[in-house]
This record gives C-alpha cells, sequence and structure tokens, in this order.
C-alpha cells in the first residue's frame, strides 16, 4: 500500500495539476490540450512496452519511468509556460505507462497467487485515496504561487517511488 500511495502522488497528481498550473500561468486556452496529451503519453508507452521494451527487466522498466517523470515534474518546476507543459503531459504519460505498468503487473507476482487480487486492489486504492487527498493541497498551493515548489515535491516524489520499486524489484525477482 505504501508504493500505491508513493504512486498516486506521483503519477496520479502531478497530471491532474498541470491543466489548473496553465490556466494561473496565463494559458487557459490550451488547458484542454494539456490534459489530453497526457493519455497520449500513456499510449506512446504502450507502444514502447510492446516494442522495443519487450523483453526489458522489470528494474529497466522502472528506472526509465522514473527518469520520465522526474523529468516531466522538474520541467513543469522551472517552466510553465503551455509548450514545456504540453511536454510535460507527455513525459508524465510515457512515466505512467512505464512505472504503472510494471508495478501494476509485477507486484503481485510476489505474493501468493491468492492474494494477488487482493494486493493489487489496495495497490489502486490507496494510489486513488492518496492523490485524492493530495490533489486539493496541492491545489491550494498552486493558488498561493508555489507552482515551483509543488512540482519539485513530485519530481522528489517520482524519484522516490523510482528508488523503493527499483530496490523491491532488486530484492525480489
Amino acid at each position: 500500500m505504501g508504493v500505491g500511495a508513493a504512486e498516486g502522488v506521483a503519477l496520479l497528481t502531478l497530471p491532474a495539476l498541470l491543466a489548473p498550473s496553465l490556466a494561473l500561468s496565463g494559458a487557459p486556452t490550451v488547458t484542454a490540450l494539456v490534459a489530453a496529451l497526457n493519455p497520449v503519453g500513456v499510449c506512446g508507452s504502450t507502444v514502447l512496452l510492446q516494442g522495443p521494451c519487450r523483453h526489458w527487466h522489470p528494474t529497466a522498466l522502472l528506472a526509465l519511468g522514473g527518469v520520465l517523470g522526474v523529468a516531466g515534474a522538474g520541467l513543469a518546476a522551472v517552466s510553465p509556460g503551455a509548450f514545456a507543459l504540453c511536454s510535460v503531459a507527455v513525459l508524465l504519460g510515457l512515466s505512467w505507462g512505464c512505472l504503472h505498468t510494471t508495478l501494476q503487473t509485477w507486484l503481485p507476482r510476489l505474493l501468493p497467487p491468492r492474494a494477488r487480487a487482493r494486493a493489487a486492489s489496495l495497490f489502486a486504492a490507496s494510489a486513488m485515496l492518496t492523490s485524492s487527498l493530495t490533489i486539493p493541497l496541492s491545489t491550494s498551493m498552486l493558488l498561493d504561487g508555489a507552482r515551483a515548489a509543488v512540482f519539485t515535491t513530485g519530481a522528489a516524489a517520482c524519484a522516490g517511488l523510482t528508488c523503493l520499486a527499483m530496490a523491491l524489484a532488486r530484492r525480489w525477482t
């Protein structure tokens, strides 16, 4: 559940904050575009996962997803413009595909077969609950002008999630 909570902060909250961040930076007309580009990144990661990355070890997929997520959140922290945040949306979508897909398929396999479905459900529930608690706090911080702090914290959360997941993957794969 801890890994799911970390995923909620890093991978669910950050994309949800892109449109409000863009609206606050003075470019409200492209907020729908930034929201639509995250799923484009997720679809792009599907192509990666079924193509060139198909035979990669879980730690490599986790590392790739982590690097993409940290890069996206870092870019959002330093550049509030429309082009940058559209790029961030794609990067976070690619990150989601690599990190979430690997965690959701690999992590439950560490448990006995009878516990796998429950573990996957608890993982997803903790991610959703954490994100639903983090979004209002982060939005409030955005309204107070703390955009860089919000996305820097998101980059740190993504880095932490990646390190934790890679440590688990190295130990149990």
